[in-house]
């Protein structure tokens, strides 16, 4: 057995257990082998790991975790394969490699042997068989509860089994030796009737009557108890037939299974006496009868059992409220076939079914996978065009003059839509309209448009979300994007802010989306133009917000919600949303609180529907409070809803306002609690995470979300996602939001209130900072400043920085509004710290948006209290993103500021990295000798100030102006250098870029075998560390070595695999670039077809830099289409 999932996740190679890394790469493995040999989506990995809020990096981030899963099967000789099959991956496995395989094997043949004369007794040993696969609850220990939950379809599979192997077993005659096992099996799962039946049957017939009466007693007594049920008709009945002693004997008795014949009938009354003194006892009516009854019960066909997805056998194994499924008493001797949908592959059944709605989504995308070769032609998986859409124009597979080759890069299809809401009621009328406003007619060209306005509370993003989870996957099978436009906070999104987010959720990395809004919302029209996506705009705050998110083509739809009813939207059709009806309000509760409450006390709870007025809100908020209480009666809860004097005066619904129902919740936490619950209204952020409540009542504690946990249970705080260190994320309703800073300014002084921020904001800063340290090996290449830190304990922050960079992606928004709050609460020495602290993950994720956004914040506090040092740190950086966008005037007026004023302070760190990036302006401005005296200061001043990495970054650049002057020794002098410092601190950035100078320079001495070998450790560096662009430039790196070492079909397929990259990130002037390189290398080949093939290359490389005015290039290009 290699793969183990029957119990803890177990791999087993030819040396003994592979160790793999909790987290990620347990949680992908876990996945791919719940469908071992089916393909699993690579948008379903991503929900999986992070469920509500992915970064834009999530996609990159599972494709680096199967990487080193890859790598990690290869060293330790795993007899498995993970391949890459759109639109994910799959897992080959080898026949009976993986344990729940093997299981659903043994299930099947023990099926087939059941229907087979005499097959009863070999079915019992191949079920017991595979019972002993199991090392406990499936992949128990697993961080992802989406992943435990599929597991606990197998779980169930195994009990379901169980129970059919008793069955067997009992009419074989078994029932002394079972008697044990099921009294086990009876205590682990106390609710289940089937098995406490079997129980009271084994017993019965081993001589032990009144022991099977009193295990009948015991059941009822936990039923009504804890579920205020009576046991099912089945359980009953068999109670009847015992006190009757009319319980048939086994259908199939073995020879010695040391029978014992059923206890001579008595009276109904006599055993029930001997059984449970004078206590009365509760009888289905009718149910005293005899045999008849009886028989049915214990004899049931096979026509009986349930069929179709999910029964695993066909007795059945569902309980609701802990009572068995009509029918499971029936199954005895019945056949137990059709495997799970849901299961492994090999279970039985049909196992193609998309299984596991989650996140806003179905579950892993499966299909079986195809060994032919099928190309990007192959047939389109996608469900057929729905009725009401237009057919999008067509696009070509490869995205250019490249299309005949393979993509690099598949086409991203973002699955963004938040959870949908299980309880949802009503609005049954309004959801058709929308549906049919979203599809449109079949003639339609223009987007369809909904606006649902409302009043908070009334559940406007409840039924935005609830429409596009229905409508999207069978209709907008290309994608759903969903954004919060925070219109009802301070600081509302902006439609460039947007853009960006979902230009990269759609696969275009941040050095290449544009910079203006204008070019943004082009682009993303363009992406859009041939594809079916649903736009979901949640909380907008303005027309002009929503008008740039619009999409040209009318076969996508948007979907916005907002407080103002945007009439200057031309075409949008407008939904207001009221109050929940009475009928529709009963439901909602019914669902929370269960149909016997509400039933028992109708009048109480129209009486409540009444005094909140409806509000969807306000009813689950209440629903829930008597759910967590059951003891408490409706009247009790309408009494308390009674005190109107607290109320929100934003949401106002006549007599009835919201503060009245929050504050009945808050007046129910303890002390604790209510302070944790005012404090975090000073947190801000899409989600927060667990470690925020600890540094804001300042405490230490190793799991820190537990402080959170009463307010969840609440709900006062919404879960909404799960980390990779397995703590979960919290987000406040904006209404619950401002009640806590209601609360906030009433109980807690100033003072209080910032030494809380206070340790907020040192708390970012903190963990940025030790990100930081562990991306460079050091507090290297940055400066900071004097505000407090707050670290949470160290095992936890190990835990949360175990990927540094990941955490400060993943953490990407929140470190951002962190910014600009430190910024609005004048807290300016930590505003500029984080801000410049914050660069590693700006310039290595591309997100040039907001580094120049947080920078222009933090000048601006700084230079408002005066702090020279701080401006002076932000202007520097800023000088840094000019130069990465060829900024070269604001660069230079940017750093020569800031360099006065690190000169005024005498700051050697602030001079150096002033003097680095003023020497690569002068670079780029042709000035080599201005260039090598600016490197030369700044190698001082990074020696001064103890910054090694300072060091080897100008080491780097100034061997490119050596090597461009042909004095390779001084070169490659300092390349070595560079690459023993990065080396000895382990920073693998710089190694990479070291590696690449190098590859560089070796080409340039005709090493071209060593060039090559270099640029393939880099290109392997880069894309462990999910580095799509740099991938690119290695491929075009590697593919002119290849050529100028005359293996031609090596450089077109690298020149190839680069151009499509650079297309599919529609990076126009790298693509004509390498357009180029493929042009001169056809021309100089003249193999078949590569005249034709050039001059079209040619032609688009021409017009791209003509636009971009890349002179010597054009000259280039023009002088091979004259000579073509």
């Amino acid at each position: 057995m290699v793969f183990r999932i029957l119990g803890p996740l177990h791999v087993h190679g030819p040396h003994g257990q592979v160790r793999i890394p909790p987290g990620r790469q347990e949680v992908i493995l876990a996945a791919l082998l719940l469908e071992a040999n089916r393909v699993v989506s690579t948008d379903y990995l991503v929900d999986l790991i992070w469920e509500d809020e992915p970064p834009d990096t999530a996609r990159t981030q599972v494709q680096i975790c199967v990487s080193r899963l890859r790598k990690l099967f290869g060293k330790e000789t795993v007899s498995a394969a993970i391949t890459t099959r759109p639109p994910g991956y799959v897992l080959r496995t080898e026949d009976g490699s993986v344990d729940a395989a093997l299981f659903s094997r043994r299930i099947a043949d023990a099926r087939l042997l059941r229907k087979q004369p005499g097959g009863a007794a070999e079915a019992v040993e191949l079920l017991r068989a595979a019972d002993g696969l199991w090392q406990g609850d499936c992949l128990s220990g697993l961080s992802s509860e989406t992943l435990r939950s599929k597991a606990r379809q197998l779980d169930e599979e195994r009990l379901t089994a169980a129970e059919t192997r008793i069955d067997l077993e009992l009419e074989l005659g078994r029932h002394h030796q079972l008697v044990g096992e099921i009294q086990l099996l009876v205590h682990e799962h106390p609710l289940r009737e089937r098995l406490r039946g079997r129980l009271m049957l084994a017993l019965y017939r081993s001589g032990r009557q009144v022991e099977a009466l009193d295990v009948y007693r015991v059941g009822r007594h936990l039923l009504v108890e804890e579920l205020g049920l009576e046991p099912g008709g089945e359980l009953r009945q068999l109670e009847s037939a015992i006190l009757a002693g009319n319980v048939p004997p086994p259908r199939l008795g073995e020879p010695g299974a040391g029978d014992r014949p059923p206890p001579a009938a008595t009276s109904g009354a006599g055993v029930a006496a001997g059984a449970a003194g004078s206590e009365p006892r509760h009888r289905a009516p009718g149910a005293a009868g005899g045999a008849d009854a009886a028989g049915r019960v214990l004899a049931g066909s096979a026509s009986s059992a349930p069929e179709g997805p999910g029964a695993a056998f066909g007795s059945g194994s569902g309980e609701s409220h802990g009572a068995a499924t009509g029918g499971e008493l029936a199954a005895t001797g019945g056949e137990f076939g059709a495997g799970s949908g849901g299961g492994p592959a090999g279970a039985g059944g049909e196992s193609g079914t998309r299984a596991g709605a989650q996140a806003g989504r179905g579950g892993p995308v499966t299909a079986p996978v195809r060994d032919t070769a099928e190309g990007a032609g192959a047939d389109d998986p996608r469900p057929g065009r729905p009725a009401g859409l237009p057919e999008p124009g067509g696009r070509a597979a490869g995205g250019g003059p490249a299309g005949a080759h393979a993509p690099a890069l598949p086409a991203e299809v973002p699955r963004q839509l938040p959870a949908d809401t299980a309880d949802f009621v009503g609005h049954e009328t309004r959801i058709s309209v929308i549906e049919k406003t979203l599809l449109g007619t079949g003639e339609r060209r223009a987007v369809g448009l909904v606006v649902i306005v409302g009043k908070p509370g009334t559940g406007k993003s409840t039924l935005a979300t609830h429409i596009a989870h229905r409508a999207g996957e069978r209709h907008f099978t290309d994608g759903q994007l969903y954004c919060d436009l925070r219109g009802t906070s301070g600081a509302p999104a902006t439609a460039g802010e947007v853009l960006g987010r979902f230009l990269r959720a759609l696969g275009i990395p941040g050095p290449v989306i544009p910079d203006s809004l204008d070019e943004r919302a082009e682009m993303y029209r363009t992406l859009l133009g041939s594809r079916r996506v649903l736009v979901v705009l949640d909380d907008a705050a303005s027309e002009s917000q929503v008008r740039p998110l619009l999409p040209g083509a009318g076969s996508c739809a948007v979907l916005v919600t907002s407080r103002v009813r945007m009439t200057g939207l031309p075409g949008a059709h407008r939904v207001e949303l009221d109050v929940l009806g009475t009928e529709e309000a009963m439901e909602l509760l019914v669902r929370v609180i269960g149909e016997e409450r509400v039933a028992g006390e109708r009048v109480s709870a129209q009486a409540l529907i009444r005094t909140v007025g409806g509000l969807p809100l306000a009813l689950r908020i209440i629903a829930a409070r008597l759910a967590a209480r059951p003891h408490w009666t409706l009247a009790s809860m309408v009494h308390r809803l009674a005190n109107e004097r607290h109320r929100l005066d934003e949401l106002t619904h006549g007599e009835m306002t919201m503060r009245a129902s929050l504050s009945l919740t808050h007046d129910g936490l303890c002390p604790g609690d209510q302070r944790l619950l005012r404090l975090l209204s000073l947190a801000r952020g899409p989600s927060l995470p667990g470690w925020l409540a600890g540094a804001l009542l300042d405490d230490r504690r190793p799991f820190p979300s537990d402080l959170l946990e009463p307010l969840v249970d609440v709900q006062m705080l919404d879960v909404v996602g799960m980390e990779s260190t397995g703590g979960f994320r919290y987000r406040f309703h904006e209404i619950i939001r401002v009640f806590a800073r209601e609360q906030l300014a009433a109980h807690d002084d100033p003072a209080t209130q910032s030494a809380a921020l206070r340790r907020m904001m040192g708390g970012w800063m903190a963990l940025a900072e030790v990100a930081h340290r562990r991306i460079y090996g050091g507090d290297f290449t940055v400066l900071h400043g004097t505000a407090p830190r707050w670290l949470p304990p160290a095992a936890h922050v190990d835990e949360l920085l175990a990927d540094p960079l990941e955490w400060l992606d993943s953490e990407h928004a929140n470190l951002v509004q962190a910014v600009e709050h430190a910024a609005a609460e004048q807290l300016d020495e930590v505003c500029w710290d984080l801000t410049t602290t914050l660069v590693t993950l700006f310039e290595t994720r591309g997100y040039l948006d907001h580094w120049e956004r947080t920078h222009q914040v933090a000048l601006g506090a700084a230079r408002s209290a005066g702090n020279k040092r701080g401006s002076a740190a932000v202007l520097a950086s800023l000088g840094s993103l000019y130069l990465s966008r060829s900024q070269h005037e604001e660069a230079r007026a940017a750093l020569s500021t800031a360099l006065g004023l690190f000169t005024e302070i005498e700051d050697r760190q602030g001079l150096a990295l002033c003097h680095r990036d003023l020497a690569l302006l002068e670079r780029f401005r042709g000035n080599e000798h201005q260039a090598l005296e600016l490197y030369d200061r700044a190698l001082r001043d990074f020696d001064l100030a103890g910054d090694v990495v300072g060091r080897a970054i100008v080491l780097t650049q100034s061997a490119q102006i050596w090597m461009l002057r042909g004095q390779s020794a001084a070169a490659q002098s300092r390349l070595d250098e560079a690459l023993g410092i990065y080396r000895s601190v382990r920073y693998t950035g710089g190694q990479a870029r070291t590696l690449r100078r190098a590859g560089q320079l070796q080409q340039r001495q005709g090493e071209m075998t060593r060039a090559v070998a270099t640029f393939t450790e880099v290109l392997e560096l880069c894309r462990d560390s999910g580095d799509v662009i740099g991938e690119g430039h290695l491929l075009r790196d590697l593919g002119l070595a290849h050529a100028g070492m005359g293996h031609v079909a090596a450089a077109r397929e690298c020149l190839d695999r680069a151009l499509s990259i650079r297309e599919q990130i529609m990076d126009q002037g790298g693509a004509s670039m390498v357009r180029l390189d493929l042009a001169r290398l056809l021309t100089s080949d003249n193999g078949p077809g590569d005249r034709d093939r050039s001059q079209e290359l040619l032609h688009s490389a021409v017009q791209a830099f003509r636009d971009r005015r890349m002179a010597p290039e054009l000259a280039e290009a023009q002088q091979l289409l004259a000579g073509g």
